[in-house]
This record gives structure tokens, C-alpha cells and sequence, in this order.
């Protein structure tokens, strides 16, 4: 009969209706949580970025202040061995004498 048939599919329709519904719903909040996972991860692609700067600037650091404390420690031994030197007296080795033999230059007469 025509009125079951038109239950039957009136039924169905329904169905359907509710199914497409509730699928809209799902596929916005997959949206809304796809864009939600985009933003968090460009969150962290901005964090990353500064961390690493951060990190640069902290090697730049590091490295000055190794070139910084090697210099102060290498002065601080020099004016250790400045220090010990102090009052002490340093004696040098003399050059020796050029040596006396016949040489071409201009002869003395002895005197009488």
C-alpha cells in the first residue's frame, strides 16, 4: 500500500537525515580541531625558533666568557712570574772577547 510505503521511506529519510546530520557535526569539530593542531604547531615552530636563538645567544656567551677567563687566568700568571722576578737578579752569560791573533790592521812599534 501507498501510506506504508510512504512511512517506510518517510522512516528512512529520516534516517538519513539524522546520519547526515550527525556527520556534519562530526566533520566540524575535526575541522575545528584541525585548525586548532595547525595553530598549536605553528605555536611550537615560533618557540623553536626562539629557543634557538636563545640557544646562539647562550653559545656566544659561553664562548666569551672562556676567551674571557683563558685571558684572565694567562694574566694572572703573568703577573705571578712578574711577581717572582721581583728583586731577584738575572745574570747573563758575557759575550766572549774576539780573539787576539795576527790580524791585517796597523802595526805598533814597540817603544823602547
Amino acid at each position: 500500500s501507498w501510506a506504508a510505503e510512504r512511512k517506510r521511506l518517510e522512516a528512512a529519510t529520516a534516517k538519513w537525515v539524522k546520519k547526515s546530520t550527525e556527520d556534519t557535526r562530526l566533520l566540524l569539530e575535526e575541522q575545528a580541531l584541525t585548525r586548532q593542531l595547525v595553530d598549536n604547531q605553528q605555536q611550537l615552530r615560533d618557540q623553536i625558533a626562539e629557543l634557538k636563538a636563545t640557544a646562539a645567544d647562550m653559545q656566544e656567551q659561553i664562548r666569551d666568557l672562556t676567551f674571557f677567563i683563558s685571558t684572565q687566568k694567562a694574566l694572572g700568571e703573568e703577573q705571578s712570574a712578574d711577581n717572582e722576578l721581583r728583586g731577584a737578579s738575572i745574570v747573563g752569560v758575557a759575550e766572549p772577547a774576539p780573539p787576539r791573533g795576527k790580524g791585517k790592521g796597523k802595526r805598533r812599534i814597540p817603544r823602547r
